[in-house]
């Protein structure tokens, strides 16, 4: 079967049509052809024209203004549509879908009936059946914008996470508010709460991965650590419920930070944990060091449910693995009388003293006023140089490590 297909110019183009694709095209259609509003041939001629005389390259485009004139182009079906909301939302207006495949997609103005507007757009793939061109779209709006409107429907959560990806890159831990705040400052529009934090949940699948996905692949981690780096510690500890594995703890420690700490760093150890915010409660635990700059030197982090005796104590045990128990080890910890506790039994040979900021915050509680506050600091800084100074003699003296304060 041909068709002959009149174009601008006055050139006639001949172009082959398979029947196959002639039969399902027209399938394709809307029983009522009267609302197409399409009277210049059918659409199934005309896309093949188009994709014989002008085959589209893919370029990038304005992604704040989309182009919708006749033959943009764009990579997929998902692209195309989230740059038309864009588009809807840059030039104020709301579109209505009429038909959505993953081939085709056609719209039209929401204000269709309310003010008699005939703007309306059809777009389909091209010969690669991944890239989608825009087919028809020559009206121009005749209606009212959106701008006093308090919401718009086409600010979708896939639009907000296509905006909101590149400030979660800089900064992930942004919340929802503020991405809104963000949002209304650089396209006048304002979402609803809800809808936001749809979309930033979604760009952080994205880009992060999902939770249930990050635990399950806790033991393909695992064996790719100790494959590549062979003497870390990875320890996953986990309980069994119904059959299926399910997370209990996490230890992990690489072997260059285990031999950096041992052989350049002083002996030297705080020991805390910190609430994990996310999805799932829980304690993220960390050892850490100070280096010859007195620069933070991360030895070994872990993660448990809940600050109590049998996770410090399991804590510390792998801790004490990794490490082993160096001469005039000293470590720094809070008050908590779980973890007090547990140094005491795991390291019994090690000097363990209480952290300064919780042991300031317990003297304000009783004292108060001018010298208290102006010469505590200067006396702890006095006094650690002082311990610093006999430690590093001491260590000369038996030729352990050249420390020099």
């Amino acid at each position: 079967m041909s068709l002959d297909v009149l174009e601008k110019g006055k050139k006639i183009l001949r172009v082959e049509a398979d029947p196959a694709v002639a039969e399902n095209d027209s399938d394709d259609e809307f029983q009522d052809d009267s609302e197409d509003e399409f009277q210049d041939g059918s659409e199934a001629d005309e896309e093949e024209a188009y994709e014989e005389v002008n085959p589209h390259p893919i370029v990038d485009f304005d992604k704040d203004d989309p182009p919708m004139i006749v033959r943009s182009t764009y990579r997929n079906m998902s692209e195309f549509k989230l740059a038309l909301c864009q588009h809807a939302i840059k030039h104020e207006f709301e579109f209505n879908t009429e038909k959505s495949s993953q081939s085709r997609f056609r719209a039209y103005c929401s204000r269709k009936v309310e003010d008699n507007c005939p703007w309306r757009l059809h777009a389909s793939t091209t010969v690669d059946k991944c890239a989608v061109m825009v087919k028809r779209n020559i009206f121009s709006h005749a209606c009212s914008i959106t701008r006093r409107k308090k919401t718009t429907r086409n600010a979708t959560k896939h639009w907000i996470c296509w905006k909101v990806k590149d400030f979660l890159i800089q900064e992930p831990t942004l919340g929802a508010t503020v991405l809104k705040k963000k949002i209304k400052e650089h396209h006048k529009v304002s979402i609803p709460y809800h809808r936001v934090y749809k979309g930033q949940q979604l760009a952080l699948k994205q880009l992060y991965g999902d939770w249930d996905s990050s635990f399950n692949n806790l033991f393909s981690f695992k064996a790719q650590v100790e494959s590549s780096c062979p003497g870390s510690s990875v320890i996953i500890d986990h309980y069994t419920v119904s059959g299926k594995i399910r997370f209990r703890r996490f230890f992990f420690a690489m072997k260059p930070c285990i031999d950096g700490f041992l052989n350049g760093c002083r002996s030297y150890l705080a020991i805390n944990s910190t609430f994990l915010t996310g999805k799932f409660n829980g304690q993220l635990a960390s050892a850490s060091a100070v280096d010859g700059h007195n620069w933070l030197y991360p030895v070994c982090v872990g993660v448990f449910d809940s600050e109590t005796n049998d996770n410090w104590i399991w804590f510390m045990s792998r801790l004490r693995e990794a490490i082993g128990s160096p001469l005039g080890l000293a470590i720094s910890t809070d008050a908590g009388q779980a973890i007090i506790a547990v140094v005491a039994e795991v390291f019994p040979k090690a000097e363990h003293r209480e952290c300064m900021y919780h042991l300031v915050t317990n003297f304000k509680k009783r004292y108060r006023g001018k010298v208290f506050d102006e010469h505590l600091w200067q006396q702890l800084t006095h006094g650690t140089h002082t311990c610093l100074r006999s430690t590093g003699l001491r260590w000369r003296k038996k030729k352990l490590l050249q420390l020099i304060i």
